[in-house]
């Protein structure tokens, strides 16, 4: 699956300029597109919990070649990330004491057709008005999870998108947040991270079951998260065991029948 033409692989805004400075320096007027999307990420897995935030926004906005003067406004905007309260986690990222940044993960991919994965899905509601065609596909499915974390024994998966959905914090309500999961199929996105992080887990936690270890995916649209609100910008979902269980069977080339 190619990273950039496979829906829901690709990341965050494609193009589109931010709105001009004189609309202030803030999180809707930052610059869009892969490339800050790429610096933010960088930036939050460089600062972990926040330390030195300041100091590593200065010296990513230069490396980017973005303008200095996003260092203040960059800085408290992510420190809002960091300590935006998540509900099913109980903790903000800037209180996570066990993670790791950019999980990288390989696993070998044998399906009689990538439109069994669509069909598997949609069972369960997902992936309703997508259609990934009916080749077959062979090979290796390898992705990267930009953070897991733990807490009291729970594992979560994270993902961050910079995309720009309105110049407000109500464009980034629950339903816009679902309406760009589904728009950029990044449901697909996160049901094969949950694949690949439960084996993780089955395979490292001892008495592992993922009714009572895994917590849920936390899809995090960075301009919409603020420390004084509980899950602003987050769109959360666990998937059904039985999804998982089925779509890993699928993808190995098993039987995902029931």
């Amino acid at each position: 699956l190619d990273s950039v033409t496979t829906p829901g692989f690709g990341d965050d805004d494609v193009a589109g300029a931010a709105a001009p400075l004189t609309d202030g320096w803030t999180r809707y007027t930052f610059p869009r597109g892969p490339r800050p999307g790429v610096m933010l990420h960088l930036l939050l897995e460089t600062v972990g919990n926040g330390a030195e935030l300041e100091l590593a926004c200065e010296r990513l906005l230069a490396r980017f070649g973005l303008d200095a003067g996003w260092q203040v406004p960059l800085a408290d905007w992510m420190r809002d990330v960091l300590e935006t309260p998540l509900s099913r986690a109980g903790v903000s990222l800037s209180e996570v004491t066990q993670s790791c940044h950019e999980l990288e993960f390989h696993f070998p991919l044998e399906t009689t057709g990538a439109s069994a994965i669509t069909a598997l899905c949609a069972e369960y509601g997902y992936l309703a008005h997508s259609e990934l065609g009916r080749e077959s596909l062979f090979g290796a499915m390898t992705g990267t999870i930009d953070r897991v974390f733990e807490h009291e024994g729970r594992f979560f998966l994270g993902d961050y998108k910079s995309n720009h959905l309105g110049n407000g914090p109500e464009a980034y309500h629950r339903d816009a947040l679902a309406e760009a999961i589904t728009g950029h199929h990044y449901d697909l996105q996160y049901l094969v991270y949950t694949v690949a992080l439960d084996r993780h887990l089955r395979w490292t936690v001892p008495g592992y079951s993922y009714g009572e270890h895994f917590g849920g995916a936390a899809y995090l649209f960075l301009r919409g998260m603020h420390a004084d609100t509980v899950d602003s910008g987050v769109f959360w979902d666990t998937p059904p065991e039985a999804l998982v269980q089925r779509l890993d069977r699928l993808l190995s080339g098993g039987d995902a029948s029931k």
